[in-house]
């Protein structure tokens, strides 16, 4: 008995420590979730802009699209490096998408969109493996009501909308067959050990 009044201290001391930290772990929990709720509610009432280059039905085309909930204003974007000239047809200009990133409104859900240039003039180019295919986007805009601002920057790759669809389907085999041969030499793997597991 004696000996329990020794250590009680000491298991006092311990508990309030461990208690310390648990509510410490709690705290920092609670203000992680708070912090993901708040960025939730902002996407769901907020505009998001966002600039993409795709190819679709033989032309390449930049298109800015507000997949947010509410209307975007003073929306400016700049594309750097600029646009290699070689991705462009010879009646489209390099103003034609500078104006286009350059808008007063976007609505919830609209899309605008500019042809730059034709894939059958752009994958006949002997030039094609120099034509630059990655470049970063920067925007920015803010809400209607102006209590919301936004600034970001990111990176496009255009190598995908410019590698021809025979070179693409070629790509994409060779990648399911390296996976296919990956599972293959897993599955031996583990035939393996449980092998030796039963031995």
């Amino acid at each position: 008995m004696e000996f329990l009044l020794h250590i009680a201290p000491l298991l006092n001391a311990v508990a309030a420590i461990t208690l310390a930290l648990i509510t410490w772990k709690y705290v920092v929990l609670t203000k992680a979730l708070l912090k993901s709720n708040q960025a939730l509610v902002e996407s769901e009432i907020n505009p998001q802009v966002i600039i993409s280059i795709h190819a679709r039905d033989g032309r390449l085309i930049i298109s800015m699209q507000n997949v947010g909930r509410s209307q975007a204003i003073n929306v400016h974007a700049h594309i750097e490096p600029n646009l290699d000239e070689r991705l462009f047809h010879p009646q489209i200009s390099t103003d034609t998408v500078t104006k286009m990133l350059m808008q007063d409104h976007v609505a919830p859900t609209q899309r605008i969109e500019t042809v730059i240039g034709y894939m059958r003039d752009i994958l006949s180019q002997r030039d094609l493996p120099d034509i630059r295919r990655k470049y970063n986007v920067a925007i920015s805009y803010s809400s209607l009501e102006r209590t919301f601002k936004k600034q970001e920057s990111y990176d496009i790759d255009l190598s995908g909308a410019l590698i021809p669809k025979k070179a693409r389907s070629e790509t994409i085999e060779f990648k399911l067959d390296k996976i296919n041969k990956s599972l293959l030499s897993i599955n031996d793997a583990i035939r393996t050990t449980k092998t030796d597991q039963a031995l």
